[in-house]
């Protein structure tokens, strides 16, 4: 049988050479390796005997035979018999008589069957296995060294005959060597008689011709090619002569063509077609000598000299000689200037109506009057534009407008201003006092000092109120013109676009760099959006607010100039600026109020307007507008500013005109060139239009300012309105305290967190430091320390010096005083202010407390009362309680102050003309001041109210927990201590505790004040209620008497408690303490204490389970106490709760309700409790016998009940 292998072995027949050299080795090799592996085997088992041996050989014979059919070459040459006489075959006689081993017998004689000696190895002989084994070691070494000799010769071949390797590597690559030899190759190779080297040399000759020939061919086809090139590039050179030629034509008619549109240019600017004429006055273009008699010519003018600009700048035709252009140059150049120059003057014509100046301006532009400002402005954009100059135009504009508003805060806010206004109120003031002084004595009163100075301090605060109003308003009236002239600049660039190519203004404008006046604005304004730094590609991507560019570069310019203002001198006039901050905050709010309905007008009339135009469909704000020229509908002041004719031309027919009304351009009013009406800039595209005279936003916006200004308070305004202004990020960039703005918010002090301060912030922050030390000035006579030195010279120890009523009347006198400084009549500010102003008396409070946590007693709860020895339930305040008592009615007394300062500050000086603003102040300062209405009661609450109740509450228990002594028992003891061993006895209540709590309501509680009292009263009616019924559920055995004096004493102590609240000057009934559990748990003991749940014996503990929870009373009584009453009906042998934690009745009560009046963190330990007692029961339970006396069943039932009880109590 073969044997099956696991893996196939790798066949030899391909290794052979023609002489069988190397097959032979390598066949000799592959069997000494396989017979190697079987050596081991062999030799191992000699000992074992000739069995052993014989498995080895077959194993070895079948792995030979394997390879033998694997490699057939190995019987080609002789390597499978065996001949031990044959010298030349000896190296392979083990291997040979392995593969025979299976044909041979296996007899120990080594004859055959027939008793023949034919010559076969025995193999169960030892030592002829060893002798095969070292032949086949020699036959390795043999193979061994035959390979060695192989390899050498090979790399001998390789160096002295390399034709004979090189002719397998080119039968490798696919070269057939010797192709005309080939078949006498194959003849010569069987005989044994082929020669290779002869071959070799030809195959080399051939090559080395064929070389040759192809250097030939290739010099051939150079020289072709080069003659080709030459004959290419006399063409192409002939071709490029011809090409210059051409491009020489077409330059030439391209600078013919730019001279005639140049000249066709200069005739429309020239000519008739534009309307312009020579002129030798000087009108809007200068001294240009042209007038332009329309707006649209100027418009046209400025789009010829664009392209005029453009041409004599064009490489071709400047400097280049040409006599024409030349001729045409200065004339040009004089064009574009006039055109600059009018639009120029447009610009600044705009400014100036804006700040009221506009009467008596020479404008002779004919036509003109007709236009509405915004479409002047847009044609003038649109001029800017055609010459390119449009971003460079707006930020001129925007610049103006800037140091405008720049020069107005520096007329303000400057040492000088401030110091001329201060001195021209107390030279008014004076002056008045004196005069009010004299009708005095001329009506036959006294000369007095001191009368005189109070009417001088009284008429100096008027005029100073006055001329801040004044100078303030004036300030605001011109920084709001200025606000609106860029904001209808931008309005315009956002609505107008280009005619000709549909490009929209305000994206040329943010296309343009911003410039370096307004990189703090650009910072400040990304923060505002980004909350950080934009990238300039974000920044690239969207629009630019010019507008809110100004205004927070306006704002940061007034931050720096308020704190200048503030270090000049080194502080010397930060108390006088101030003083300046309630006027200037409101006539901030009431520019910006102006501003706002200016921005928010004609929003949607002017989408109405658009959406009603000829084709039936709006254009959209951004770039449009109705009419093919470019213009926009919406630039018609009716539209643009949402005014409607009739209202102003009623008011223009009146006669209710301003100095800051804007005028004609004539001069004349009634001309029609006023601010608002008009036509827009492209009406010649569309039917003519009639307009009215109206009036400018900006002159209505500086009428209402000037007209506040005058009347000494600006106009009321509703909380919403306000509400929006101080949501508004130009209030917020104003105050300079806006999200993003990188500002630190004020502390306690009114310091800033951070030194960037912007708008208001400087001044707020100065406004309220002032206003902390006005506060503080009074808290230092407040709580005084009382120290009082002994004739040793030792302190004594003595209680704090407390505030008398006239300290804390003239405390809320200054308060109400810094309070009145937001309301605009009395201080000139506004009623934003009040919140402010709120929060430092909150902190001033605060302060307050601070000194009255330390002026008092610092008593321990043992020293606040003193007992009587006559007797015990009586007990009276000490010294150190009366004086804690005495600070407490010192905040009592300033939380009355706090909580009638709204009204009297805000409502009352004006009833019965108050109006709904001065209720809205007071409602917003009542809401403000809450806080420290909160921290005063927490004070007293926490140093004085606490220890006090914790004191009367541990009395109060004591009391109560008397009734254990037999105060409910059926029958009487014998203890002479017991309550019940007097027959005639009474109620419970009304011996024990009705003494006690009139002694509490007579000294103690008349004593605090109302509130508090109150307080204390509500707290001991909490923790009585709670400690009575949880010492009467204690009461063991309860029988049916005991059960009707409890009745009875519930209601004695319902009745007095409510005199104890009404002693006390508390207002709250006793069914609404603490939200009305004690009082509803007090109701429904009275009819827990009648159930009979229990008197049917027949049914089960289940069965008794569910009537109880059946009942009306057991959603109001705590668990604690149905746990304690359940105890009642139990045998003996159930030891109640605080006899099982080994504690009296008042211990285990004290345990489960605390002084304050809680309880809900007792009725966890009851049941914990409970179960223990239970648990206890379960093992006394056997010893009993059926002896003690009780209800079995109530364990049972408690175990039952409670989980559900303290759920129910818990949800």
């Amino acid at each position: 049988k073969k044997p099956t292998m696991t893996t196939t072995a790798p066949a030899t027949s391909g290794a052979i050479g023609a002489d069988g050299s190397t097959a032979k080795s390598n066949a000799a090799r592959n069997i000494a390796i396989a017979s190697e592996k079987n050596t081991v085997s062999v030799s191992d088992t000699n000992a074992s005997g000739a069995g052993a041996a014989t498995g080895a050989a077959t194993t070895a014979s079948k792995t030979l035979q394997y390879l033998l059919r694997e490699d057939p070459q190995l019987e080609n040459f002789n390597l499978t018999h065996l001949n031990l006489s044959s010298k030349k075959e000896g190296s392979f006689a083990y291997a040979a008589a392995l593969i025979n081993v299976d044909n041979q017998s296996h007899n120990h004689s080594g004859h055959d069957e027939d008793g023949n000696d034919d010559g076969i190895v025995d193999w169960s002989d030892a030592s002829i296995a060893g002798e095969i084994q070292q032949k086949a070691r020699d036959a390795l070494s043999e193979v061994e060294r035959k390979l060695i000799l192989v390899e050498s010769l090979s790399e001998r071949i390789s160096r002295e005959k390399p034709e004979h390797v090189a002719e397998p590597l080119m039968k490798l690559h696919g070269y057939t060597p010797y192709p005309e030899e080939k078949e006498d190759n194959d003849n010569d190779n069987d005989n044994g008689t082929g020669s290779g080297s002869g071959g070799g040399g030809a195959m080399l000759t051939s090559t080395l011709e064929r070389c040759d020939r192809l250097s030939r061919q290739s010099q051939v086809l150079d020289s072709v090619a080069h003659r080709v090139e030459s004959t290419l590039v006399r063409g192409l050179d002939r071709m490029t002569n011809a090409t210059d030629k051409l491009e020489r034509v077409l330059k030439t008619s391209q600078v013919l063509k730019m001279v005639m549109r140049l000249k066709f240019e200069a005739k429309k600017v020239m000519g008739a077609g534009l309307g312009i004429t020579k002129s030798s006055t000087s009108g809007i273009s200068g001294d240009s000598g042209l007038d332009f008699k329309d707006l649209r010519d100027l418009t046209r003018a400025a789009a010829s000299v664009a392209v005029m600009e453009e041409l004599l700048n064009h490489p071709d035709l400047k400097d280049q000689g040409i006599d024409m252009v030349d001729q045409m140059r200065p004339e040009a150049e004089r064009v574009a200037k006039a055109v600059r120059k009018a639009a120029a003057n447009l610009l600044a014509d705009q400014h100036q109506h804006g700040q009221g100046h506009g009467h008596g301006q020479h404008n002779n532009m004919q036509g003109m009057g007709r236009l509405s400002s915004a479409a002047k402005l847009g044609a003038t954009l649109q001029v800017y534009f055609h010459l390119g100059e449009l971003p460079d135009a707006a930020w001129n504009a925007v610049c103006l407008g800037l140091d405008k508003a720049e020069k107005a805060s520096g007329r303000f806010f400057n040492p000088s201003a401030i110091k001329r206004l201060l001195e021209s109120a107390k030279t008014e003031a004076r002056y008045s006092a004196d005069q009010e002084i004299n009708a005095i004595l001329a009506g036959g009163g006294d000369r007095n000092k001191k009368q005189k100075e109070v009417i001088y301090n009284r008429v100096l605060y008027t005029k100073h109120r006055e001329k801040k109003a004044e100078a303030a308003s004036l300030w605001a009236s011109e920084v709001a013109a200025c606000a609106l002239q860029v904001y209808n600049l931008h309005r315009v660039l956002m609505r107008k676009s280009d005619p000709v190519s549909r490009q929209n203004f305000l994206e040329v404008v943010c296309a343009a760099p911003v410039p370096d006046d307004f990189k703090q604005a650009q910072e400040l304004y990304d923060n505002a959006k980004n909350g950080g730094a934009a990238s300039d590609k974000m920044t690239k991507k969207k629009k630019v607010s010019i507008f809110t560019l100004f205004w927070n570069q306006m704002c940061i310019s007034l931050g720096a100039r308020m704190q200048r203002l503030l270090k000049y001198e080194n502080g010397a006039m930060a108390s006088d600026v101030a003083t300046f901050y309630p006027a200037v905050r409101a006539a901030a709010l009431e520019m910006l109020s102006s501003i706002q309905d200016t921005m928010q007008a004609g929003v949607i009339f002017s989408s109405d307007e658009m959406s009603m135009s000829e084709n039936g469909s709006g254009m959209g704000m951004v770039g449009g507008g109705s009419g093919i020229m470019g213009g926009s509908l919406a630039l018609d002041d009716a539209t643009f500013f949402g005014f409607s004719h009739g209202s102003h031309n009623k008011n223009a027919e009146g006669g209710a005109t301003s100095a800051s009304t804007l005028s004609s351009s004539n001069g004349n009013a009634h001309d029609g060139d006023l601010a608002l009406g008009g036509v827009s800039a492209d009406t010649w595209t569309k039917k003519d239009t009639s307009s009215s005279t109206n009036h400018n936003s900006t002159a209505t916006v500086m009428d209402k300012i000037g007209a506040r200004g005058k009347s000494g308070h600006n106009q009321m305004q509703t909380s919403s309105a306000v509400s929006s202004i101080l949501s508004s990020p130009e209030w917020q960039s104003l105050q300079g305290l806006g999200s993003g703005s990188g500002l630190g918010r004020s502390n306690g002090n009114g310091n800033a967190d951070s030194t960037t301060m912007i708008g208001l912030y400087p001044m707020q922050g100065a406004f309220l430091r002032a206003l902390h030390q006005r506060l503080e000035a009074p808290l230092h006579s407040l709580f005084v320390e009382n120290r009082v030195v002994d004739e040793n010279g030792i302190d004594i120890k003595m209680l704090p010096t407390l505030p008398s009523n006239e300290d804390l009347q003239q405390l809320e006198t200054i308060i109400r005083a810094e309070l009145s400084l937001s309301d605009p009549r009395e201080g000139g500010g506004d009623f934003s202010m009040t919140t402010m102003i709120s929060e430092c008396i909150v902190e001033i409070v605060e302060r307050v407390c601070s000194l009255a946590r330390g002026a008092t007693s610092g008593a321990s709860e043992d020293e606040l009362l003193h007992t009587n020895n006559n007797n015990k339930s009586a007990s009276t305040a000490t010294e150190e309680l009366l004086h804690d008592m005495k600070v407490a009615g010192v905040l009592a007394t300033l939380t009355n102050h706090l909580r009638t300062l709204p009204d009297n500050t805000f409502v009352v000086p004006y009833r019965p003309a108050h109006s709904l603003q001065h209720e809205e102040a007071a409602n917003m300062c009542q809401i403000a001041l809450l806080p420290a209405v909160h921290e005063i009661d927490s004070m007293v609450k926490s140093e004085l109210l606490n220890p006090l109740t914790n004191v009367l509450n541990k009395g109060i228990a004591s009391e109560i927990a008397k009734m254990h002594r037999g105060a409910y028992m059926d029958h009487s003891s014998s203890d002479s201590n017991s309550y019940s061993n007097n027959d005639t006895q009474g109620s419970f209540v009304q011996d024990y505790l009705a003494p006690k709590y009139d002694d509490i309501a007579t000294n103690i509680l008349a004593r605090l004040p109302g509130e508090y009292g109150g307080k204390v009263a509500c707290t001991i009616c909490t923790f009585s209620i709670y400690t009575f019924l949880t010492n009467a559920s204690l009461i063991r055995p309860l029988g049916e008497m005991g059960r009707l004096r409890i009745t009875q004493d519930l209601a004695d102590l319902e009745l007095t408690l409510e005199q104890l609240i009404f002693k006390g000057g508390g207002s709250t009934p006793l069914n609404q303490i603490s939200g009305g559990k004690p009082y509803a748990e007090l109701r429904a003991v009275r009819q827990m204490l009648f159930w009979g749940g229990l008197e049917n014996k027949t049914l089960s503990s289940e069965q008794v389970s569910k009537a109880f929870f059946r009942e009306v009373w057991v959603k109001d009584v705590r668990p604690s106490t149905a746990f304690h009453f359940l105890f009642t009906f139990a045998p003996a042998l159930l030891s109640s709760p605080h006899h099982a934690c080994r504690m009296n009745a008042e211990e285990y009560t004290g345990n489960l309700v605390k002084f304050d009046g809680s309880v809900d963190d007792g009725e966890a330990k009851a049941w914990m409790t409970t179960m223990n007692c239970c648990d206890a029961y379960q093992q006394r339970e056997s010893i009993d016998g059926g002896v003690s006396i009780g209800d079995r069943r109530v364990p049972a039932i408690l175990m039952i009940v409670g989980p559900e009880l303290l759920r129910r109590r818990r949800y």
